[in-house]
């Protein structure tokens, strides 16, 4: 059976059950390109968007034939049955690596599961996905710090994992690795190899614990839980990936986004002046991480104090509702100026700043991937003022609401049909 894809790639389908086999594309376009990758999760899906966001804007003629070779169960070998022109592979070894090489075609590899490929590469760049995920618990007070990499190994894992470390040793402290890889760790991690479970027990808290895949956070929830441990207040969980399940699972995997929609764009970029005969500038260019998703595995400080925990869980969730600090001490049983005290005491801010910042950054969001006017934003995120906006927004930011917008609009890839 042939299933046709709204991209014009065609599969053969194994009714048996077999899996999926590449069928002749169905345009008849001057170069046949793949793009071989591995088709569950987000990655897979996005890379596939953004190869074919540019075919569509810049090469449409040049890249009529397009098609997707699932690299589930295909051997080193495989990719030599197809008679290709280019080649955007995710490549999961080196014998898979020489294997592309030795077909003698423009390729690039789009995959960080190799430590330093031999071939022209975009990748992800790992290391501050690691930097990214420790910045954003040493902002929220953490203390303690653990990373749970990868059951097998795997390059990027490693990578995400020594970035971590290195950020949060540069900030005085230390992370508890769990697991054996690598087998040499960098100074500032600390192994351990015990049952998870119990891992997690013995760690002091409250604890920043970093993943490198959402599909790895999963799993270290459900070990929490099972060893009697509160999530987020004992131990919080961040992921990488932002999964559409890590929206949805329980309450929500606080995850780090990738732009692999964009890293398909930059790869598919690459092949197309490779096929046109110019050589890569450089061997490999990394991709930074996008934002930070908090969600429930994360959505709290690192504080003893209960009631300036029940006044971050208030502000954060009404404060684009208008509210103000006195509604704030309606919630707990400490007086207005106390809880002043002990909120600036604890996190070195005051309650209206904080209510700021998650003003703005809702605001920030809103204006990167919505069309609503700047008006409406402001109303949206709870100012009643278009100027107390503006200055917010430009205090917390550098730069103005419209600024702000046009540059993520000129950072981002074009998606035009």
């Amino acid at each position: 059976m042939v299933c046709r894809h709204p991209f014009g790639i065609a599969f053969l389908v194994d009714s048996s059950g077999g899996g999926c086999f590449l069928a002749r594309p169905c345009y008849n376009g001057h170069i046949m390109i793949a793009l071989a990758t591995y088709t569950y999760g987000t990655f897979g899906r996005e890379a596939h968007v953004g190869v074919a966001d540019y075919a569509r804007s810049h090469s449409p003629k040049r890249w009529g034939d397009l098609v997707v070779i699932p690299m589930e169960g295909l051997g080193p070998d495989a990719l030599k049955r197809y008679r290709l022109e280019g080649l955007i592979v995710s490549v999961p070894d080196e014998k898979t690596m020489r294997s592309v090489k030795s077909l003698g075609i423009p390729a690039v590899n789009i995959s960080g599961m190799v430590a330093n490929p031999d071939m022209p590469t975009i990748v992800i760049d790992n290391e501050k996905v690691g930097r990214t995920a420790a910045t954003y618990y040493l902002e929220r007070g953490y203390r303690h710090f653990a990373y749970v990499p990868l059951e097998w190994h795997q390059a990027y894992s490693e990578a995400r994992g020594l970035g971590f470390v290195a950020c949060v040793r540069e900030a005085g402290y230390r992370v508890f690795w769990h697991g054996s890889w690598p087998r040499n760790l960098p100074d500032g991690a600390m192994r351990d190899t015990r049952e998870l479970t119990s891992w997690l027990k013995a760690l002091p808290k409250p604890v920043a614990i970093f993943t490198p895949q959402d599909a790895a956070a999963i799993p270290v929830y459900d070990h929490a839980l099972a060893a009697g441990l509160s999530v987020p207040d004992q131990v919080a969980i961040l992921g990488v990936d932002n999964e559409p399940q890590a929206h949805f699972f329980l309450s929500g995997i606080s995850s780090i986004d990738v732009p692999v929609r964009q890293l398909g764009y930059q790869a598919a970029a690459l092949l197309d002046r490779m096929l046109s005969g110019k050589q890569p500038e450089r061997r490999m260019t990394l991709v930074p991480p996008g934002e930070v998703f908090t969600r429930a595995t994360t959505d709290i400080r690192a504080i003893d104090d209960a009631e300036v925990i029940e006044a971050l869980r208030y502000i954060r969730e009404h404060a684009c509702e208008g509210i103000g600090i006195e509604d704030i001490t309606g919630r707990v049983s400490a007086g207005l100026r106390t809880l002043q005290r002990r909120f600036s005491s604890v996190l070195g801010t005051t309650m209206q700043d904080e209510i700021r910042r998650v003003r703005v950054a809702r605001a920030r969001k809103l204006l990167a991937t919505t069309k609503m006017r700047i008006e409406e934003v402001a109303a949206a995120c709870g100012f009643t003022d278009r100027n107390r906006f503006f200055v917010a927004f430009r205090a917390l930011t550098g730069m103005s609401p419209s600024r702000f917008r046009a540059t993520e609009q000129e950072t981002a890839p074009s998606h035009a049909p």
